[in-house]
């Protein structure tokens, strides 16, 4: 991936643009201007025109193939869909059958421009393969973590190797690790090591590298690192660049500046041994999610919520209880409305996962079935607007008719209500049931 992004990549696109740019203002100033009478332009500015067009595609062809596996049929085959746009593009701007031949004599030329492309890369790929300083050619090393995709979601400690890359490890046992992942290559088995992506600076440049480490590699580089007091101090400014700040309760999003304050101050209070070990033992009972952009790319940074963040956890009850208590509110008005008749009769679909089996129930609700009332009675008393820690139940409300509205609710289960209790509503009213196995 070295060979499509990093500052070189950035200063070939714009190096590139400026010269399409330089071309397109050089073509429309000696193409005629009464275009109705007049072919596409002419002489070799056409067969450039023609050139840069379709090598758009197998430029785009050449990155899939080089994506490996699968991709490289796929690769492949858009880099032949390329060779046909380039007569395409003749057939769609050109004057008849002079101007195809035209493009047909000039097309060597154009495979031609593919394999230097495709040669390009290829020994762009070798000498990054060949790089392999030895430790006492390496300066520092940079743990940068690996940049994603935007608009993924990414958690926290991922968050913060983004924000660390200017933190620099100079220590011996930090490059000669890297050496050592940089010997190794990436001909490995990946299950028996650790990745990492590293800025390496020899005093030359820098170079940055998805590296696999061994156990000891790793812990060595992330102990240098958790000891330096700027890496401390990024953990801890949570609320860095974070923007629309929301925890996610039942099926909906809700917007909590005054949550993410409360992380702040509960971060402060536990230090950064603490707060790590949260981040990195990924076993959180919710998160807080906010947006951040980071190198002109926005990411979503999950923050996790545990009982230790006292003052976070206790908000995040209320939020959550308000926000539960409005749904069942919502949801009692709507069943209290169609077994009243002041409103038409409404669907109710249950589901309950329980560990080794699932139960859906479908019913209607209305003024006219006499069995309606003690069904909305019976199934209120099996839901709580808590915060469920195991099983949930989700209830589905739908309006009888095609352009009728929807709306989704999840609860959890009322306390001493057992499982037992629930099977048997399920199974009273119809459920359709079965074993997962």
């Amino acid at each position: 991936s070295a060979v499509f992004t990093k500052p070189l990549a950035y200063i070939y696109t714009i190096v590139l643009t400026a010269v399409y740019l330089l071309l397109s203002i050089y073509l429309f100033e000696r193409r005629r201007s009464e275009t109705a009478t007049h072919g596409f332009s002419r002489g070799i500015a056409r067969h450039v025109v023609r050139m840069l067009f379709a090598s758009v595609f197998s430029a785009a062809g050449l990155w899939v193939a080089f994506l490996g596996d699968f991709f490289i049929i796929l690769g492949i085959i858009v880099i032949l869909i390329s060779f046909a746009i380039y007569f395409i593009f003749e057939i769609v701007t050109g004057k008849g059958e002079k101007t195809f031949l035209s493009a047909l004599k000039t097309f060597p030329i154009f495979i031609g421009v593919n394999i230097v492309m495709v040669a390009t890369v290829l020994v762009s790929s070798a000498l990054i393969g060949m790089y392999s300083p030895d430790s006492d050619r390496i300066k520092s090393v940079s743990v940068v973590g690996s940049e994603p995709m935007q608009y993924v979601t990414v958690s926290y400690d991922q968050y913060v190797y983004l924000r660390s890359e200017d933190i620099r490890l100079e220590s011996a046992v930090c490059r000669e690790a890297v050496a050592a992942a940089l010997d190794r290559g990436s001909d490995v088995k990946v299950s028996e090591y650790n990745t990492l992506t590293v800025k390496i600076n020899t005093g030359a440049g820098n170079a940055y590298r998805t590296l696999y480490f061994t156990a000891e590699e790793y812990n060595a580089i992330l102990a240098e690192l958790r000891s330096r007091e700027e890496y401390r101090a990024e953990w801890l400014n949570v609320d860095e660049g974070a923007l629309y700040p929301s925890v996610y309760v039942a099926s909906r999003y809700v917007l909590s500046d005054e949550l993410l304050s409360a992380v702040k101050r509960d971060v402060a209070t536990l230090g950064f041994d603490a707060w790590y070990d949260i981040c990195t033992s990924y076993e959180t009972l919710e998160s807080l999610t906010y947006t951040i952009v980071y190198n002109g790319s926005s990411y979503e940074v999950n923050i996790p919520i545990t009982e230790s963040m006292t003052e976070t956890y206790d908000l995040y009850k209320e939020i959550y209880g308000q926000v539960m208590t409005e749904d069942m509110n919502a949801m009692k008005k709507r069943l209290e409305d169609a077994l009243s008749g002041a409103d038409d009769p409404i669907g109710v679909a249950i589901y309950y996962y329980p560990e080794d089996n699932w139960y859906e129930l479908d019913i209607e609700v209305s003024s006219e079935d006499p069995s309606s009332e003690a069904f909305v009675s019976e199934l209120l008393e099996l839901l709580s607007t808590d915060i469920p820690y195991g099983d949930s139940i989700n209830v589905e409300l739908y309006e009888n008719s095609f352009f009728g509205d929807y709306y989704d609710y999840y609860f959890g289960i009322a306390e001493g209500v057992t499982e037992e209790k629930l099977i048997k509503f399920f199974k009273k009213y119809g459920a359709v049931y079965d074993d997962y196995v």
